[in-house]
């Protein structure tokens, strides 16, 4: 009944959140690039807008105006998913480090070796 140990249960759920986070970095980062080329894009249509206005429009330019609102809302979404990834990121690492203490407590071999280290620190102590 090797399968259904606890050790054996840690193990998988620390194999899911890892592949749990680095699910949420790779969707992290496709999200952020395509605000990334969103913004770039708005940039590019503001610059052709500006050689395209006639010198002498009034400065308050309906079209220019409608695109810098695009690019602020696209600016603060940006924030918003940063925000919202950085949460996310910071709850998966904290079950992870649960999961790797629950582990560290429940495996033998983890327990046996903190034992050893333990015993060889206490032995170059009294030894100096």
């Amino acid at each position: 009944m090797e399968g259904f140990s606890a050790g054996s249960i840690l193990k998988d759920e620390i194999a899911l959140t890892l592949h749990q986070l680095s699910g949420w970095r790779a969707r992290e980062r496709d999200m952020s690039q395509r605000l990334c080329q969103e913004e770039c894009e708005i940039g590019t249509e503001l610059l052709q807008m500006e050689q395209r206005t006639p010198r002498y429009s009034p400065y308050r330019y309906p079209e220019r105006e409608k695109l810098q609102r695009r690019r602020s809302r696209v600016l603060e979404q940006g924030r918003r998913i940063t925000v919202s990834c950085a949460e996310k990121a910071d709850a998966l690492h904290d079950r992870l480090l649960s999961l790797l203490n629950k582990h560290r407590q429940v495996t033998p071999e983890w327990r046996e070796e903190a034992v050893e280290k333990g015993r060889q620190r206490v032995t170059k102590t009294t030894r100096s």
